[in-house]
């Protein structure tokens, strides 16, 4: 085998849990989002095909169930 340098992705969709690899950028790319970054952030930090890769990851993200909407305590 020859070593590719990849994230492991995990979550839970409802009660089910999956996994995936990623790439190092994808990876960087929820890391940066996870620390308080912005998609616009993220897209910005290369060219329009980084910016399109971004979008495609975001919506892939949403689908698979890995961003989802927490409602803050209280609200």
């Amino acid at each position: 085998p020859e070593w590719n340098p990849h994230a492991l992705l995990a979550w839970r969709k409802h009660l089910d849990a999956h996994w995936r690899s990623a790439e190092t950028a994808e990876a960087g790319a929820l890391e940066a989002l996870r620390g308080g970054g912005t998609l616009r952030l993220v897209a910005q930090r290369g060219d329009e095909a980084r910016a399109r890769r971004v979008g495609e990851w975001f919506a892939g993200w949403v689908r698979e169930g890995l961003l989802v909407v927490r409602s803050r305590p209280g609200t």
